[in-house]
């Protein structure tokens, strides 16, 4: 298999780097040539772009840039199997972020043209010298400001993408022409009919979303796909959940594949972009929980069981040692944490076994519209949502349950 091509975003902080990112993944990540490596502890990613802006600073956990976190990274990056890979990186010109840049071939600068540095230069100078000297290729230096208007200044046959992007702001699409020379020039990097591990799926994600009628217009890097169609998803994807062993691919929202992974009749493996497909083990509750750090609240009758990763830092080889924590019998359950897809699925499918209704907390669904047209913040001041992944009693898959939002922060 080809090695991926490997490119940092980086910049001062403040200057909208993850949401550049996000702006780029919306367009590419639904396409499967495309990968994303948060390779900074901030808290940030995704999922705060897609969230109500009004909810992440009161939900945003930020980690610490520790030894553990950067061989991650590291391992992240060189073991990455999509054909571009964008790896998101802290805004310091840090010795973990040069160990960072030693791994990749190419770079993107985003900076502010009021930040300077000691000696006067501008960030966007800094950084660029800053990456050659690790040895990779400038692929856009581009200016960013808040105010203004967006412009491509470099020719279409340059090899270096520049001009300036305007309104990086979280929360809201942004159009602009330097976003679509990017988005061209890693279409063309990425350069193949299909992704790894694409031909091998039972459940494509990318063919899913036809079969639910979402048009390209509404496809985001969820592909658009919303709790409403978590029932038809399951029911179109039968036949290969029926199988002994069922292989999911492709961009979604971490509750679409634990109602897969909840429905499957045998085994599911989950694709991952380093790893390739994970499969996704019977995790065992415990009366005393091992392995992740756990908390576990009572709201309404529904626990709240939340998780965090010791040290932020998890392998597949991690997994045999999970034990979530054993729940009062058929009592509804709402799961809260960040990681992988397959460490919520696996904690997900394994409520479910024991018989519990599942629901799977879905922050960026508060940056949707309801189907009223309502804002999820007018309907549900102070509320969180979470997905139902798991039918029992009046919960069933697809509903949608709320949750304060001092019980969704992991």
């Amino acid at each position: 298999m080809a090695r991926s091509f490997r490119i940092v975003v980086c910049g001062p902080p403040h200057s909208g780097k993850s949401v550049f990112v996000q702006q780029l993944r919306d367009r590419l990540l639904s396409t499967g040539l495309i990968g994303v490596i948060e390779g900074c502890p901030d808290g940030e990613g995704g999922w705060a772009g897609a969230t109500d802006q009004d909810l992440v600073g009161d939900l945003r956990v930020k980690g610490k840039f520790t030894p553990e976190f950067v061989d991650w990274v590291i391992r992240s990056v060189s073991e990455a199997q999509q054909p571009v890979t964008l790896v998101d990186v802290g805004g310091i010109r840090s010795p973990e972020n040069q160990r960072i840049f030693r791994e990749c071939d190419a770079f993107i600068v985003l900076a502010n043209p009021e930040k300077v540095g000691p000696d006067g230069r501008s960030e966007l100078e800094l950084w660029h010298e800053f990456g050659e000297a690790m040895g990779c290729r400038p692929l856009a230096l581009l200016w960013s400001v808040l105010h203004g208007e967006s412009s491509l200044d470099s020719q279409p046959d340059a090899e270096v993408i520049s001009g300036t992007q305007a309104g990086l702001e979280r929360g809201t699409r942004v159009e602009s022409p330097v976003i679509d020379a990017l988005v061209q020039c890693l279409t063309l990097l990425a350069g193949i009919a299909f992704a790894p591990g694409e031909l091998e799926a039972g459940v494509h994600t990318g063919r899913l979303v036809k079969g639910l009628g979402i048009s390209t217009a509404e496809q985001d890097s969820r592909l658009g796909i919303r709790p409403w169609h978590a029932a038809p998803s399951v029911a179109l994807s039968r036949a290969a959940l029926d199988g002994d062993v069922c292989r999911v691919w492709g961009a979604g929202p971490s509750w679409l594949y634990a109602a897969l992974a909840c429905a499957a009749r045998g085994s599911v493996e989950l694709w991952d972009i380093r790893l390739g497909y994970v499969l996704v083990p019977e995790l065992q509750l415990a009366i005393e929980p091992d392995g992740l750090q756990w908390r576990v609240e009572e709201h309404d009758g529904v626990r709240v069981v939340s998780f965090s990763i010791p040290g932020g830092v998890i392998s597949v080889d991690d997994l045999a040692a999970i034990h979530p924590p054993v729940l009062p019998q058929g009592a509804p359950v709402v799961l809260s944490g960040r990681g992988p897809h397959w460490l919520m699925v696996s904690v997900a499918a394994a409520y479910a076994r024991a018989g519990h209704p599942v629901a799977v907390l879905a922050l960026h669904e508060t940056g949707q519209a309801l189907p009223d047209g309502r804002a999820w913040s007018d309907a549900h001041p102070g509320e969180a949502p979470a997905v139902v992944v798991a039918s029992g009693g009046d919960w069933q898959i697809g509903r949608m349950i709320t949750v304060p939002v001092g019980l969704a922060k992991a």
